[in-house]
């Protein structure tokens, strides 16, 4: 008897009766189902019995040994594990299980899923079946906290910019692409090329890769830089401003040449507004500004030339008579004009350099030879150096003025 085997037909020949013990007689043959030894009685007509036996032997030994093992665990690069079996009997056969409704019949096979693959040996001489398992494990955590930042943006002071990748998960690799077909193999590195630069970050362990980027923005918009024109051009060697357009968050910086160097800037070189002195007759002035915004350091540059009126034109023209007292003065400041030709006259304060009109004080019409007395109160202005200007018969009339606190 076997595995395979589990019951065994037991026949005797006679020309009697024939009874196996524990059966009743004439049952020939018989159904047995366990081992050991059998006997059969067989009795003649003429009362004569002959008694013999047969022994029923079991083999039920299982395949020796078996074992189930596999070459995991799987991970994002080892996307197939083998699984073994085997046995030290010879004359098996092998048959697995596992998830998803898998099956194979070799000693060894490659499996694509996690679970426990099961593993049934059979010998093949008795059908016996010994059983075993093998869990295969899947190991597929990508690197955990990946974060990767940029200390931009780019401007035209600052044109490098440092990109870096960071993960809580150790022996990471990193890698960078970006813009250009650019590629580093560094947690840190350098650009010069805005765009957005993506990060991989590979686990060591199972090589999982997790990504993400970082935005590199460039800031190198240039500042506006507009100088303002004149209404007219000035006396030679007078005193007058040229304003540029105002711009938040700038420095400025005025330059002035001349082919004599009878141009001067009096103040205000670094200020939206500059004060200058005009050079000789029918000398002209190039001013040149450079304004740098100060969030990104670019700078751009203005240039504007002015021409003194002619010596000529000048003899012709008669002057306006002005003054401001007390100067320097504390609350309370009196300016005088009086215009040798009827026209429109007008009459500004201006703040120290910035370009800001404070105060417009007078703007009429007059007669030549009228005496005018304004009062401006300084109430509000700060403490410094201020500007009247005053614009009458096409020509500008600037003066000083100090503030006392």
């Amino acid at each position: 008897m076997t595995c395979a085997t589990t019951s065994v037909n037991l026949t005797a020949s006679s020309n009697g009766t024939i009874t196996w013990n524990g059966y009743s007689a004439g049952v020939n043959p018989i159904a047995v189902t366990a081992p050991g030894k059998y006997y059969v009685t067989a009795k003649a007509t003429n009362g004569c019995t002959t008694t013999d036996s047969v022994t029923v032997q079991q083999n039920i030994s299982p395949a020796a040994n078996v074992q189930a093992s596999n070459n995991g665990p799987l991970t994002c690069t080892k996307t197939t594990v083998q699984i073994t079996g085997s046995s030290t009997s010879s004359d098996v056969t092998y048959k697995w299980s596992g998830p998803s409704n898998y099956t194979a019949t070799t000693a060894q096979a490659n499996v694509t899923t996690a679970g426990t693959y099961t593993l049934v040996v059979t010998n093949t001489q008795n059908g016996c079946t010994a059983t075993t398992n093998t869990p295969v494990t899947q190991n597929i955590t990508p690197p955990a906290n990946i974060q990767a930042s940029n200390d931009g943006p780019l401007t035209c002071q600052k044109t490098n910019v440092i990109i870096t990748g960071t993960s809580s998960t150790n022996g990471t690799t990193f890698r960078w692409t970006g813009p250009n077909n650019f590629v580093a193999n560094t947690a840190s590195a350098i650009v010069t090329t805005s765009g957005t630069y993506t990060l991989s970050v590979t686990n060591p362990d199972n090589g999982c890769v997790a990504t993400t980027n970082t935005p590199v923005i460039s800031n190198t918009t240039l500042p506006t830089a507009v100088i303002l024109p004149p209404a007219t051009n000035p006396d030679p060697l007078s005193v007058d401003l040229l304003s540029a357009q105002s711009v938040s968050n700038a420095n400025y910086q005025w330059s002035l040449v001349s082919s004599d160097n009878s141009w001067l800037i009096l103040d205000g070189a670094q200020t939206a507004t500059v004060l200058y002195q005009s050079g000789n007759p029918d000398i002209s002035g190039i001013f040149t500004l450079q304004v740098t915004d100060k969030s990104n350091g670019c700078q751009n540059t203005a240039t504007y030339t002015l021409n003194t009126v002619s010596a000529a034109l000048q003899q012709t023209a008669a002057s306006l008579e002005y003054n401001a007292y007390p100067n320097p003065f504390t609350d309370e400041l009196s300016i005088t004009f009086k215009s040798p030709v009827n026209g429109k006259i007008s009459v500004e304060i201006y703040s120290n350099m910035q370009g800001n009109r404070e105060s417009l004080l007078f703007n009429e019409y007059v007669k030549a030879g009228e005496v005018h007395k304004l009062t401006y109160r300084s109430i509000s202005l700060p403490a410094g150096l201020h500007y009247c200007v005053i614009r009458a018969n096409g020509k500008v009339y600037t003066k000083k003025l100090i503030l006392i606190r």
